[in-house]
């Protein structure tokens, strides 16, 4: 926890999101946009690290800060979700200044502030090396870590310290203006769409040129963890960008594709409901099935240009695919109706977020949450089907960290256990339901996808796998 003093709190919302997409050109769906969002690691829209930090830099010299600052550090531990209650603390150190941003006890970034004078290093180009003007694009780039690490230029700098006039007034509007434009370099150019931004060490000089540009240039690539360290330099500052190249969305396999796994009359008769199908481990299902000739209905929440590009390519595949927009934290009746004929099988893939920041052994309101999908949701839709009378085999995804508890997984964890019990006793005291459960292992999915390239099991063996249990 730290002893900083408190220098101001912000709940940002999607307004300040616009209005910094706006005025910093950065306009990274991962910022903007909910269902891009949850195709990555962070699961949700998040804050520009780079706002928050003008933020917590504007709250320390309004509180009185240092108006002095020759640099600045930055290293961006954690994300900033929309709506979360940040607050900004400052300290003072043997070398200057330390602001931190905190979401509750979970620290989420470190600023270090530089009141001492240092030189600004030198980029290529200062020493003529020729680098071409790259415009701000109205969407990001999206380059590959090969060619993100081969990446330079001259990028023009948005106008921004009218937003921003404490820091101005301490740096300058062309400074400040281009750490917001360090937010869009990373963003929007290298490596652009699949970024995530990992800190900076900046000098700023007003002498540094070109005015209203940064020119950048990709000084080391390390592809064993897709990190690559940018040199920046121009608008009044020079130093370092560090940012990761983030895994693309994971692209699943089509319904053609899993032909080569079934035969098309194994499943030929199944009517197969399910519930988070538009994506992830439940696509995968949803196309193997139609692919062995079942009649597949797929749900979505949020996604549903998702589940209509699942239902297409099912379709297109020769299979049979309805979709269904579908709440599992909600009564089924009200919501499935008449819209299903028979449910011989379901395959119950509703989730919610799974990497939750906590800094407590036990946040009661995050098990909440994961109980609620994963226990009582589940439990809704088999008693639906009970009620419906024609009995079903049910499966129910549970997880190797019941056992494995990976840090920071504990609610996660109890919820699936929790999950377990209740998928045995439906099996054995709810009438017309049979369970299946079967503890998967860390497969890929946009969840899952970390930073690193991690080796996991395959998801089409592993969903193969209880596709042919519950058929046997």
């Amino acid at each position: 926890m730290s002893d900083g003093r408190c220098i101001g709190r912000k709940r940002f919302e999607m307004s300040d999101q616009e209005m910094f997409a706006r005025i910093s050109g950065d306009r990274n769906p991962l910022h903007l946009d909910p269902l891009a969002a949850r195709r990555t690691q962070a699961g949700v829209v998040v804050v520009h690290g780079v706002h928050a930090m003008l933020w917590a830099l504007e709250c320390w010299l309004e509180s009185g800060g240092v108006a002095t600052v020759f640099g600045i550090s930055a290293r961006f531990d954690k994300f900033i979700e929309v709506g979360d209650l940040v607050e900004a603390r400052a300290s003072t150190t043997r070398n200057g200044t330390r602001l931190e941003t905190y979401s509750g006890r979970s620290r989420l970034a470190v600023f270090n502030l530089r009141h001492e004078e240092r030189a600004v290093p030198a980029l290529e180009d200062d020493v003529g090396f020729a680098l071409d003007v790259i415009e701000i694009p109205f969407e990001p780039r999206s380059l590959d870590f090969d060619a993100a690490a081969q990446s330079a230029g001259i990028m023009q700098v948005q106008e921004i310290a009218s937003h921003f006039p404490a820091l101005r007034h301490a740096i300058g509007g062309a400074a400040t203006g281009g750490l917001a434009g360090v937010s869009t370099l990373v963003g929007m150019i290298t490596p652009g769409l699949h970024s995530i931004l990992a800190g900076i060490d900046i000098t700023f000089d007003a002498l540094a040129t070109p005015a209203g540009q940064i020119a950048f240039k990709v000084e080391r690539a390390r592809p064993d963890v897709r990190l690559l360290d940018i040199a920046v330099r121009g608008c009044g500052l020079g130093g370092t960008v560090r940012t990761f190249v983030r895994p693309p969305p994971i692209t699943q396999p089509t319904t053609q594709d899993m032909r080569a796994f079934v035969g098309a009359t194994d499943f030929e008769g199944r009517n197969v409901l399910i519930i988070g199908g538009s994506r992830g481990l439940g696509e995968l299902a949803a196309k193997l099935l139609a692919a062995g000739g079942a009649n597949v209905t797929i749900t979505y929440l949020v996604g549903q240009s998702e589940a209509e590009a699942v239902q297409a390519d099912i379709v297109e595949g020769g299979g049979r695919c309805e979709i269904l927009r579908y709440d599992a934290l909600h009564d089924p009746s009200s919501q499935l109706g008449n819209a299903l004929d028979r449910v011989d099988q379901l395959y119950y893939f509703a989730t919610t977020k799974i990497f939750v920041r906590t800094e407590d052994a036990f946040d009661s309101a995050i098990f909440q949450r994961f109980y609620q999908v994963y226990v009582e949701g589940f439990s809704r839709i088999c008693t639906y089907l009970s009620d419906r009378g024609e009995g079903a085999r049910a499966f129910y995804p549970s997880s190797v960290a019941v056992t494995d508890r990976p840090p920071s997984m504990t609610e996660y964890a109890m919820a699936k256990a929790a999950g377990e019990i209740l998928s045995a006793d439906i099996s054995r005291f709810v009438p017309h339901v049979e369970t299946v459960m079967r503890r998967l292992p860390r497969l890929l999915t946009d969840q899952t996808a970390g930073t690193p390239w991690i080796e996991t099991p395959s998801g089409v063996d592993a969903i193969l796998d209880i596709v042919r249990e519950m058929n046997r």
